[in-house]
């Protein structure tokens, strides 16, 4: 394993770590091009994560400052405030935001504690504070598109469905690490308040998950739920209640909002 970590920081050191932090405008919206893909926010939060716990290991100077380098292109791609759409959002890929690996909060909260810098921290909150409750309160969505015409975000196209489990998963990992960073029992409430979606509050009010075998299933759209539980909806699923079932505040609040 140790080879094929270093063969990956090798190839990271050669093809990413050394792109020069520009941005370019896409729809009125400054977005970074120094993160995979461009602006892969997504994929920058999975390195993020990665890279922690190799750069803990190996005190590698130069990852950590990549680390740094991430979690500043993903705070570029954050949207919308409190009071203002899309209410801290960080988008996943240029304008748009979808829910699926979804990790950039959980991402920059332990990069906040790693690089010792509050920043991060409060970026990753914004979102937690005020995207995932205004999720909660107006429909799950599954992605949207944004704009700027000048007068701030506007929301070019949106789509609430198919929603999945590695949809939901990333965003019930973030408020539980609220939650551990703060101590603050309203992210254990959201947490819960996600997770429940697998037990059934969800648009359908059917699980998404089966206690029994463990099974979680591939999506939910509309009008009816998809009974094949392929491997990535069962792990998310399995993810999900095992991080859950840590903590028992969190547990109590997915029980009060399941249905």
């Amino acid at each position: 394993m140790d080879y094929a970590v270093n063969k990956l920081v090798a190839a990271l050191k050669i093809d990413l770590v050394n792109l020069p932090e520009t941005t370019k405008i896409v729809s009125g919206i400054t977005v970074p091009q120094w993160l995979p893909a461009g602006s892969g926010t997504d994929q920058s939060a999975l390195l993020i994560l990665g890279l922690i716990a190799y750069c803990t290991s190996t005190n590698d100077a130069i990852m950590t400052a990549y680390i740094k380098k991430l979690a500043d292109g993903i705070s570029l791609m954050q949207q919308g405030d409190a009071m203002h759409f899309p209410y801290g959002a960080f988008l996943s890929w240029e304008n748009t935001w979808h829910a699926y690996g979804n990790d950039q909060a959980y991402a920059l909260l332990d990069a906040g504690i790693f690089l010792s810098d509050p920043a991060y921290t409060s970026a990753a909150l914004t979102e937690i504070d005020n995207f995932y409750p205004w999720m909660l309160q107006n429909g799950l969505k599954a992605s949207f598109v944004v704009a700027n015409n000048g007068s701030g975000i506007q929301l070019s196209s949106e789509l609430s469905y198919d929603q999945i489990a590695y949809g939901i998963r990333p965003m019930v990992f973030a408020s539980i690490e609220a939650y551990k960073v703060t101590g603050l029992t309203k992210y254990a409430d959201i947490a819960g308040h996600l997770a429940a979606w697998f037990l059934g509050a969800n648009d359908l009010n059917q699980n998404m998950y089966d206690v029994t075998t463990g099974r979680g299933y591939d999506g939910l759209s509309s009008t009816s739920i998809n009974v094949n539980a392929g491997a990535e909806s069962t792990i998310e699923a399995l993810l999900t209640m095992e991080r859950v079932g840590n903590f028992p505040v969190v547990k109590a609040a997915l029980d009060k909002y399941k249905k």
